[in-house]
């Protein structure tokens, strides 16, 4: 919904310009307010999925532990009591390991669940600095025909930040090494008919 809000306003922005004679300060402004309330919601998104994936893998790890207790198995029982206090630090990476396989298995799959929250946000991230970047250089472009050189200069250091900030590079990071991490696909040659 709010990735239409900003669309929209994307849309209006030639509309915007020649209605705003002389404001492109309060134009830019509101460009900026609307970058960073969508991006606060878009990190707030990754981050209530994230946590809401760690109170279900506790609670699952809390089935492993009762399972673990009612069958007397002493370290199996410690195991999963480490690995809950492992899961409730905000550092958890989901890695590999352990001795109950269970514990392994779900760490394997909240690992991928975590992965796709992942994924989300940084299409979510690169997607909405895109348009901004491609708002505000239209905005830059019509500034400098107007002659309004400062203005101009300013949204182009605005660009740039936003461009080169860490969570745009950790975006394009994970989805590059997703793209890494993927096989590829290769088909086999088909045998010739008669060989």
């Amino acid at each position: 919904m709010k990735k239409r809000a900003f669309l929209a306003t994307f849309l209006l922005i030639p509309q915007l310009l020649y209605s705003q004679q002389n404001n492109y300060s309060e134009l830019v402004k509101k460009y900026d307010m609307n970058y960073m309330e969508e991006i606060t919601h878009i990190l707030l998104l990754e981050r209530g999925d994230k946590g809401s994936l760690r109170v279900q893998f506790s609670r699952d790890l809390e089935a492993i532990l009762d399972r673990e207790r009612n069958a007397g198995n002493l370290e199996g029982v410690e195991e999963v009591l480490r690995e809950l206090e492992r899961a409730s630090l905000d550092t958890y990476t989901w890695e590999a390991g352990g001795n109950i396989q269970e514990i392994r298995r779900l760490k394997i799959v909240y690992k991928q669940k975590s992965g796709e929250v992942e994924k989300q946000k940084s299409l979510s991230v690169i997607g909405l600095i895109e348009r901004y970047d491609k708002a505000m250089e239209i905005v830059q472009a019509e500034l400098t025909k107007r002659g309004v050189y400062e203005e101009a200069r300013h949204v182009r250091e605005r660009r740039e930040k936003v461009v080169q900030s860490q969570v745009y590079a950790n975006s394009t990071n994970f989805l590059a090494r997703e793209i890494e991490a993927k096989p590829i696909e290769r088909k086999q040659k088909e045998p010739e008919p008669g060989k």
